[in-house]
């Protein structure tokens, strides 16, 4: 295709997902800080009462049935612990907000300076209805992407600088509020520099918050780890696309955790041996491996980002073979038009058609899984 004519395409789809965003952001942003409705900042307030429990003394995990594990409230504890409910509606949407804008900066800066393929990269995390979701019910996902990500490529850009791997490895910290989304990175924070500093600070930090929740608490140290993993159990049904759901339905759910960390290990392996492969496609495999390793919910597709900004990034760059290019092209359109799915078609019109959505989208998964895995061994000059 002509540069000029690509460029009209790029436009002309980053000004339609603009729109597509306005939409549904200012809707959630809205049901975030003043909804009324059943859902409006549903999971937010379910941390605030599990925060302030928790900073209270109170048992959370047999009262809640939550099941984040302690140190999440030693790093939401500072965050929404000791504001009172209207506060934490108002600034989680400044913290949702920002983290837009992070997510936003990171994808523009990711692919190549053309403007309107980084115009088309900036609108992606506005217009994804996972993003909108997270807004709307108060998720940490926003948070927890921006961190992470800001974690890992931070830490690949230390180079000797002890400070700046530091400071990688707070924000990697940071993301693993929700560990179930960015704990797969973690591979790459051990990859990114040598030494590892960023990933041992972030070791270091993880612990210490671990030890200072279990503080707040009368139970022992184990027995909050063990309460929030049953917990987990309880929960694994609801998810739908992920190991846990598969292992279940295959009457395996005693396996639910051994498979998680066995794919984990795998992912580690694959990693390892593809290295020297572009980094945001290792970030964008690793991205479908968090996925799908223990159970999520529609709002965690927001993870799909990562492997839509690689694949954006892999069609735009002029040094791969021309049909890795175009196949990550054809599959990235493929992943905007599944990022454009309106969620009612999961849960309002029937089982069928939420059936065949969800299978839509697992497919558009597997398919960007597949590109950028075949696009490391090219990298890497593996089979």
């Amino acid at each position: 295709m002509p540069r000029r004519r690509l460029d009209a395409v790029l436009g002309a789809s980053a000004l339609a997902l603009a729109i597509v965003a306005l939409k549904r952001i200012a809707i959630q942003s809205y049901e975030l800080v003043a909804g009324t409705s059943y859902a409006a900042a549903f999971d937010l307030h379910l941390r605030y009462v599990e925060t302030t429990r928790w900073l209270a003394g109170s048992p959370v995990y047999g009262a809640t049935k939550t099941d984040y594990p302690p140190a999440s409230y030693a790093i939401l504890g500072p965050l929404i612990g000791h504001l009172d409910w209207p506060a934490v509606r108002v600034l989680w949407l400044v913290l949702s907000l920002a983290s837009l804008t992070v997510l936003s900066v990171i994808a523009a800066c990711a692919v190549e300076r053309r403007p309107s393929t980084r115009a088309l990269a900036a609108v992606l995390p506005w217009a994804a209805y996972g993003s909108a979701l997270t807004v709307g019910v108060g998720q940490l996902g926003l948070l927890v992407l921006a961190t992470g990500l800001g974690g890992v490529l931070l830490a690949r850009r230390a180079g000797k600088s002890p400070a700046v791997a530091s400071l990688a490895g707070l924000l990697f910290t940071i993301s693993l509020v929700k560990p179930t989304l960015t704990a797969p990175w973690f591979w790459l924070l051990v990859l990114a520099s040598w030494p590892p500093v960023a990933a041992c600070v972030a070791v270091l930090l993880y612990g210490a918050a671990t030890l200072a929740a279990s503080a707040d608490q009368p139970e022992p140290l184990l027995s909050l780890v063990s309460d929030s993993i049953a917990n987990g159990h309880l929960h694994a049904p609801r998810g739908y696309g992920n190991v846990a759901n598969w292992a279940i339905a295959l009457g395996l759910g005693g396996w639910i955790l051994p498979l998680a960390f066995l794919l984990l290990a795998a992912l580690g392996v694959w990693v390892l041996r593809h290295r020297r492969a572009d980094l945001w496609i290792l970030l964008g495999v690793s991205a479908v491996v968090a996925r799908v390793f223990t159970y999520h919910y529609y709002v965690d597709d927001l993870l799909l980002l990562v492997p839509m900004i690689a694949l954006l990034r892999l069609a735009s760059q002029d040094a791969d073979p021309p049909r890795i290019r175009r196949a990550a092209a054809a599959v990235f359109a493929l992943t905007v038009l599944a990022q454009l799915t309106p969620t009612r078609l999961f849960t309002e019109l029937g089982p069928g058609i939420g059936l065949a959505t969800e299978a839509f989208q697992i497919l558009v998964w597997l398919a960007a899984a597949a590109v950028l895995v075949r696009a490391a061994a090219l990298a890497s000059g593996t089979p």
